[in-house]
């Protein structure tokens, strides 16, 4: 692994690279297959609060407007696994292009977050075993969030996303339009709080037999971390 940053005051910029053996964690036997993953990150205005560029809303409230635009490329030679580093082992091994583009601004309590991402396989094959089908989902997505955190570290956010699945994955993955209002509560920070979602989905494809399903989701859930 390298990492260069360029300072910390002014327009900065971080490069980002990486070889790994591309299996993920806890694997014991490898394979000659590695995994290139390359990040740029330029933050024109500076640099974020306490890194606060890796955190989705503002809760250190910058008191200068700040941006934060990245974009990475991963290519995993051999991979093993549906996901790359993740997923089920499939019967043979795949050539997995990933790349991600995502924007975070950020001031007084205000935060914009949106990111994209694609996952492209050459030669894609779907597996039958055991009389399940076994592939990797390719295609593209797209996540974007606005949010506003209150001076007591409450925070209400709307979010979109998209996802579209690839051709090859098409008859067996509908795309996903999801609508969601979110309600949070730091205690005080972004590894302890409260959350309430309630969300729109809209999933349509092939493996919905009137073409369209469509359905509302609430989900609270509390987070504890050290």
């Amino acid at each position: 692994m390298a990492y260069y940053n360029s300072g910390n005051e002014g327009f900065v910029y971080r490069v980002k690279t990486a070889i790994s053996s591309g299996e993920g964690r806890n694997v014991v036997l490898t394979d000659p297959g590695l995994a290139y993953t390359g990040r740029i990150e330029l933050l024109p205005l500076g640099e974020f609060k306490r890194d606060g560029d890796f955190l989705e809303g503002d809760l250190l409230r910058e008191s200068t407007p700040k941006v934060s635009l990245g974009a990475t490329l991963s290519f995993n030679h051999r991979a093993a696994k549906s996901s790359g580093q993740r997923g089920v082992y499939l019967p043979e091994k795949q050539n997995i292009l990933s790349s991600f583009i995502d924007l975070v601004a950020k001031f007084n309590g205000w935060a914009i977050a949106s990111e994209f991402a694609t996952r492209n396989i050459t030669d894609q094959q779907v597996f039958m075993v055991d009389e399940s089908l076994l592939y990797s989902f390719t295609g593209w997505g797209l996540n974007n969030q606005m949010s506003y955190v209150f001076p007591l570290n409450y925070e209400i956010a709307a979010r979109h996303t998209y996802i579209k699945p690839g051709n090859t994955v098409k008859w067996f993955q509908n795309k996903q339009d999801i609508y969601t209002l979110g309600f949070t509560k730091y205690m005080p920070d972004h590894k302890n709080k409260l959350q309430l979602n309630i969300s729109y989905h809209d999933n349509s494809g092939f493996r919905n037999a009137n073409g369209v399903k469509q359905y509302w989701n609430v989900m609270f859930q509390i987070e504890m971390g050290i």
